[in-house]
């Protein structure tokens, strides 16, 4: 599951509540194009 984040209204939601409208993908809230993937938060231990 990939979630997502709007650019413009910034609500979080999956892939499977984005909406598909005439070949764009669109935040299910506010209709804006433009969405950033969600990456997690990576926390790396190194031994030294």
């Amino acid at each position: 599951m990939v979630e997502f984040i709007c650019g413009k209204c910034g609500k979080e939601f999956t892939d499977n509540e984005i909406q598909i409208k005439n070949g764009f993908i669109r935040c299910p809230y506010c209709q804006f194009r433009i969405l950033y993937k969600k990456t997690p938060e990576l926390a790396v231990t190194v031994k030294t």
